[in-house]
This record gives structure tokens, sequence and C-alpha cells, in this order.
């Protein structure tokens, strides 16, 4: 499965200004377990038979919907300063992201100093590198300055939220953590910021060009009867890949809200599966938002270029179906970059301008 999101900022809020010298660092959330531990090398790897159960994370929606109502009203009161979410590597990384997040807009010598004694546990006897690499869901690190320390607290307490005040953002620029008078980590911050980076050429075969330039419509019309091609016809659709999604659209709300104005069942009856849809993100705006989807899973395996190609020009063929627009849009995650020349082969092909 491949899910993102698409959210809103106000704009006073899109440049980030990172933790100040003083500021207290909170884990807020959910409670730390030993589920998770390694996930996100667990998530990039082959699965195999002898995988622990424990990379993988429990959620809890109910909580996550109280950590997001928190941050709606913190944000409004102008609370904390900074704030990052505990994903892969956990505390371990996300305490000195946001130390790095201040270091990078002005180059300050800004480190951290927390303990985890006070951190709220889903089970005992957790060691140290357990809690300090922990992936467990629905928790949130930010920082928040002296002044709002006791409002931010009354707060987290009045979302019945658990919460645990590390330790402070200092000067100095080092990472300091420990547990039960133990020091776990004692580390230059521009030491875990400028790792050392490894680059490697990639080379594909010249044997998959050969692929793209068969036309196998035109060999099975010549070659297979009329039978066989509604035989093979019928075997296509039902592939999980071009077959409807509906058993699996039914399953998950897509009306959370009421904000989706162009749904993914769509037609007179509401069974037509679309891979382009609108969303209307504010009540009082008829602005919204197009959402489009693009997959070339299978040509990947014969051509990593041309499924990437094929994959984007997908995409915006549905969001241009439902009526959005090719001016501003952005890929989601897999690939982070489109070169101008990607852009130029999707215009070419629809005639629209370029950026």
């Amino acid at each position: 499965m491949f899910a993102g999101t698409l959210g809103l900022i106000p704009r006073n809020r899109v440049r980030k200004t990172g933790p100040q010298a003083g500021d207290w660092a909170y884990l807020i959330g959910g409670k730390t377990g030993r589920d998770g531990i390694h996930g996100a090398t667990f998530s990039s790897q082959e699965l195999t038979l002898e995988d622990p159960i424990g990379v993988v994370q429990i959620g809890n929606p109910i909580l996550e919907k109280k950590v997001l109502d928190f941050f709606m009203e913190a944000r409004a009161a102008g609370l904390y300063n900074s704030v990052t979410d505990l994903g892969a590597g956990g505390i371990a990384c996300a305490i000195w992201e946001l130390a790095v997040s201040s270091l990078e807009r002005e180059n300050r010598r800004l480190g951290v100093q927390v303990e985890l004694d006070g951190v709220a546990f889903k089970e005992p006897g957790m060691e140290g590198w357990e809690i300090l690499v922990s992936e467990s869901q629905e928790r949130m690190m930010i920082s928040a300055p002296t002044s709002k320390k006791k409002a931010i607290e009354e707060m987290l307490n009045r979302f019945e939220l658990d919460f645990a005040c590390l330790g402070r953002f200092v000067r100095g620029g080092k990472v300091q953590i420990s547990f039960q008078n133990q020091t776990l980590v004692d580390l230059p911050l521009r030491f875990l910021k400028e790792h050392p980076k490894k680059s490697f050429e990639l080379r594909i075969e010249g044997r998959e060009s050969k692929i793209l330039r068969e036309s196998p419509v035109s060999r099975l019309m010549s070659e297979v009867s009329r039978s066989e091609l509604h035989s093979l016809g019928l075997k296509l659709l039902s592939s999980a890949n071009i077959a409807s999604k509906e058993n699996i659209i039914r399953q998950y709300d897509h009306e959370v809200g009421g904000r989706t104005v162009a749904k993914p069942l769509s037609g007179p009856g509401g069974i037509a599966p679309a891979d382009g849809v609108v969303v209307r993100p504010l009540y009082g705006s008829w602005q919204a938002a197009t959402i489009g989807l693009g997959w070339a899973g299978r040509l990947a395996k014969k051509n990593p270029r041309a499924a990437a190609l094929a994959s984007v020009d997908e995409a915006l063929r549905n969001i241009a179906a439902v009526g959005g627009g090719l001016l501003h849009w952005s890929l989601l995650d897999i690939i982070a970059r489109v070169p101008a020349r990607i852009f130029a082969f999707c215009a070419n092909l629809w005639k629209f301008p370029r950026l």
C-alpha cells in the first residue's frame, strides 16, 4: 500500500524557525513501546518469515485525532516554536533534527540535553537504546519557550495526552541524551548532520528498449483468434492492476470531514473507479485541490525510467480529467524531484504550456 497526505498551513507558519536556546523539549502523544523498533529498516527490505513482528508499529486512530486537535489549538495559541514527528529513528533522530533546524537557519551552535526517565512506556523494563529508536505511533516532539511551559502543560492535560518534558535546547552544539544516569548519546550536532555520503552510478541494460519498440497488440491481432482475444481480454481485465478497486475503496472512509467533492467512485451509480479526485479543504471556500494517481509497477521491472515517465503521465492526466490545473503540482514521495525533461515529455503529450 502506498499512502500520502495533503495538508494546509497558514502562510505565517510556512517558515520554519526552529527551537530557541532555552526552549524545553517535549515528547507528547502516544506511549513508547517496543513496537516499531527498526521499523524504517524493515519497510525498506525484502520481507521473510523470519522477520520479527515487533518491527510493525501499532496504531491508535483515536489517540491520533486527539493529538491533531491539540496541535490545532496549540498552534493558534502560539505555544510552541517548532515541531517534528517521530518517524524513522524515533527520539534518537527527532531530537537532533529539531536542533539542526535552528542550526541551519542561523548557523548557531545550538545543542540539546535530555533525559528519558520521564517517558511514558507501554511496557516495563525497556532499555535505553530501545527507548531511543522505538518508532511507536502517535508521538510528536516540540520545543516550547519557558514563558509557554505552564500553558502548554495545562492544555496537554486538558486533552488527556501523555507527555514528558525531556530537557532543554542549549548552546554548545552537542546532543546529550541519558537514561537512568547512564549516558546514551554524547555527540557533536555537526557530526550527526554532516554524515558521510555515498555516491554510486546506476546503469540500465539496453535490452529493455526492445520491449518498448515492439507492438504486442498488432502482433496479437495477427496471431490469435477472436475467441482467444476475448479470453485474453477477460484475463487482463481481471488483473488486480486493472480491475475495479471498489472492494478496497469501500473499506476506507473517503468522506471524512465531508470535503470530498469528486470521489474515487464516480458515475451515475457511484460504481465507476476514478483515479482522480477533488477535495474541498475549507468549508467556507470553493477553492479545491485535486489528487491524481499514476502507477506503472510492472513496467518498472523492464525499464525503470519508462515506468517513472508513465506514472507521472498517468497521474497528471487524472488530475486534468477532473478539472485540475497543471501550473502548480507536486509529486508524492517516490519521485521527489522532477527533471525538466520529464515535464517536457508530458507537455508534448498534451500540448500544454511548459512551466
